[in-house]
């Protein structure tokens, strides 16, 4: 008797209910509930705070603009950095098919970049709060389904230490007992969607509401810059693969060789003249003109609500799985086996 004869034989008291095949309770009978259910709760707290942190991070932050000095450098061909060739297994199925993928030796430039005693400036904005709702919201999700996941997983681990996976018959499959479990299982089985959906709508208000506080709090600023004109130059060579071993007594840690230190009489005033051309963006010393505008905070109610959209979906996704899985629980419903 095959284990899923056997079971739809013995799906308890409420034979004409079947158990869904759900996304809840695919992750259930891979094992997958309780870092599921962490993942979702831990999500949804960590989005949350998240958001609030940086939600009054933003309404507390005050912008200054500040002058900022740069040096215009040249880019200048110092050595040439080594990189030997390596082989690796590419596996193709499961199977045992692949193929062998090999990476050649390659030489790569080393460039320092001198100042040319040329300055300019440029006006820019300083923020007091270097976090704001969105980068609240990313983090918070991010380490909140993670952790959470580990704490689910661990959970169930402690929780299912007595059982035997491999007991035979094995347990009678349980199911609901009465019409409410049943609906409260079929409401488990619609939950991602509908946490997905709610989660949306939530991410859309929230959005458009750290957008409106956003743009409440713009400054503009215009600016004439003055900014270097650059043009594309050869500014040396670096070494063939067949020059590797002329160079190698020559080689520092790392297979660097810098041509300050490499003997003229061998490899000429210009070392490796008419090897392989390293090309540039090297300045020609003239300025060009230009007017920009730019805003202290970016985000309009419109911008807000779109990524508040994108990230309510993907927390309320979360969530709603997690709910899935503690309202199946709840339910008294285990997962069906595979091809129920």
């Amino acid at each position: 008797m095959s284990v899923l004869s056997w079971a739809r034989r013995n799906v308890g008291s409420s034979s004409d209910y079947r158990p869904a095949n759900s996304m809840v309770n695919k992750l259930r009978r891979d094992g997958l509930g309780g870092a599921a259910a962490g993942a979702g709760i831990g999500a949804a707290v960590g989005g949350t705070g998240g958001f609030l942190w940086g939600l009054s991070n933003l309404a507390n932050d005050r912008v200054e603009v500040v002058n900022t000095t740069y040096q215009v450098t040249r880019p200048v061909l110092v050595g040439a950095d080594f990189d030997s060739g390596s082989s690796y297994w590419v596996s193709t199925d499961d199977k045992g098919g692949g193929y062998w993928h090999t990476d050649p030796d390659d030489w790569d430039p080393i460039i320092r970049h001198d100042p040319t005693g040329t300055p300019y400036e440029r006006q820019s904005f300083k923020h007091t709060m270097l976090f704001g709702p969105v980068t609240g919201a990313l983090v918070g999700l991010g380490a909140g389904a993670v952790l959470g996941g580990i704490a689910g997983a661990i959970t169930q681990c402690v929780l299912n230490r007595d059982k035997d996976p491999y007991q035979w018959p094995p347990p009678p499959q349980k199911v609901p007992s009465t019409p409410e479990k049943q609906r409260l299982a079929r409401l488990a089985d619609r939950a991602p969607l509908l946490g997905t959906a709610a989660g949306g709508a939530l991410g859309l208000g929230a959005g458009m509401l750290m957008g409106s506080i956003s743009q409440g709090k713009a400054q503009s600023l215009t600016q004439t810059l003055s900014e270097p004109v650059f043009q594309r130059e050869q500014i040396g060579w670096i070494p063939y693969n067949r020059d590797t071993s002329s160079t190698r007594p020559f080689m520092e840690s790392g297979g660097r060789i810098y041509y300050d230190n490499l003997p003229r009489d061998r490899f000429g005033e210009v070392p490796f003249s008419g090897r392989e051309a390293v090309h540039r963006d090297v300045p020609t010393g003239e300025f060009t003109r230009r007017t920009m505008t730019e805003q202290s905070h970016k985000l309009s109610p419109l911008t807000g609500g779109l990524i508040g959209l994108g990230l309510g979906l993907a927390g309320g996704l979360l969530t709603g799985v997690a709910s899935g899985v503690l309202l199946k629980a709840a339910a008294g419903e285990d997962p069906p086996p595979a091809g129920w």
